[in-house]
């Protein structure tokens, strides 16, 4: 008997988990479209179009609006990390690629493999001064020193699409 539980104890041990991979599935439209997802993507959330990324006064108006019964809903935003010397830098990222946009703090401290980390690997060219991701999180706002924002999901986002995600996005009802 003993044995048996030996062995459960082993085979239960060895089971792995499931990793939330940073290229889940989105697809990304351009300008005044939405960032819906595709089927099977992972995300269980879907998207509706909130409000455009500029200006950024009404930007930030929509973004501290964005609460359900007093607590924030989840949002989808595009963020932009700048190269620091060497590294990235989430402390300076940046929602869009407007000269304007909203700087803030991409607080990353749910995600296995933070962004700094992400944005090493996917912009490795020493020569690329930014690198976007689209990020699902939780907007924070002003917390003292700065706004914030919780990252609780993130994908790479193409340098050549950054410059077309010009609206947030907000999870839509569930219907039921």
């Amino acid at each position: 008997m003993k044995h048996v539980w030996l062995i459960a104890l082993i085979v239960g041990c060895g089971k792995g988990h499931a990793v939330d991979k940073p290229n889940g599935g989105s697809n990304v439209a351009t300008g005044s479209g939405t960032m819906m997802n595709k089927p099977g993507s992972g995300s269980k959330a879907t998207f509706v179009r909130g409000a455009a990324l500029t200006p950024k006064a009404a930007f930030l108006t929509w973004l501290e609006s964005q609460k359900r019964e007093g607590e924030p809903r989840l949002v989808r935003l595009p963020i932009v990390l700048p190269r620091d010397g060497g590294s990235f830098d989430i402390s300076k990222a940046r929602i869009g690629a407007a000269a304007d946009a909203v700087e803030v703090y991409a607080n990353d401290a749910s995600l296995g493999v933070g962004l700094a980390d992400r944005a090493q690997s996917a912009c490795e060219d020493t020569a690329v001064t930014t690198c976007a991701f689209l990020a699902e999180g939780y907007w924070r706002g002003d917390k003292g020193g700065g706004l914030e924002f919780d990252v609780k999901k993130a994908e790479e986002l193409p340098a050549d699409r950054v410059a077309g995600v010009t609206f947030a996005e907000v999870e839509g009802e569930s219907g039921n």
